[in-house]
């Protein structure tokens, strides 16, 4: 477990990346990436849902990335 100071940390590294990038995928990429740096995680997935209620995998990062 993450004390709330480190939690806190991550999630100000991820926004950082968010407010950095002008793409979406590029954002959803360095989001993840930072994400996946959490202890305990290995792998991570990004889904989005379309207009017409569709999903689909916007990113991905971990073992095969």
């Amino acid at each position: 477990m993450i004390s709330d100071t480190e939690y806190f940390s991550h999630l100000y590294e991820i926004v950082s990346c968010l407010n950095e990038e002008f793409f979406l995928w590029a954002a959803l990429k360095k989001a993840l990436q930072k994400t996946v740096q959490l202890p305990e995680l290995e792998t991570g997935w990004i889904w989005l849902m379309q207009g017409d209620k569709s999903v689909y995998l916007a990113s991905s990062s971990g073992e095969n990335n």
